[in-house]
């Protein structure tokens, strides 16, 4: 095999398996919250965030959000997360599954996290347990 074709072959194979990786983050990922005895752990791709029960301000259950832009983070076929801007909130952290009509947001120390589940049935019980523990 010359030199030429090993070059063709190489670029070949690095290609494919950029494109299959892509393709792999594309699509996974997935929206973890866990109620501590403290406080809330939310975790997502680039997003990992601890809220202390004592910190909130505010919390509240939302139908309808304007996520606005990612100024950093993850866009995948079924989440966004990271950091993000909207005309409501200014730079936020999201964590949420794309198709999900539900939403959870929290004021906590001037900052605001917004988050679901994968089911808005999950996110509501997400959220009746956070109301029990603040």
């Amino acid at each position: 095999m010359n030199k030429t074709m090993l070059a063709i072959v190489l670029t070949s194979v690095i290609t494919i398996g950029t494109v299959a990786g892509v393709i792999l983050l594309i699509n996974s990922g997935s929206v973890s919250v866990s109620p501590e005895d403290d406080g809330l752990r939310i975790n997502a791709p680039m997003t990992n965030v601890y809220i202390a029960y004592g910190d909130i301000d505010s919390v509240e259950f939302r139908e309808e959000f304007n996520a606005g832009s990612r100024t950093n983070g993850f866009g995948g076929s079924n989440i966004s997360s990271g950091k993000f801007r909207n005309a409501e909130f200014g730079d936020y952290t999201l964590a949420r599954y794309k198709g999900v009509d539900a939403f959870i947001v929290i004021h906590t120390g001037g900052r605001v996290v917004v988050f679901n589940q994968d089911s808005v049935d999950r996110t509501v019980e997400i959220y009746n347990e956070l109301l029990t523990r603040i």
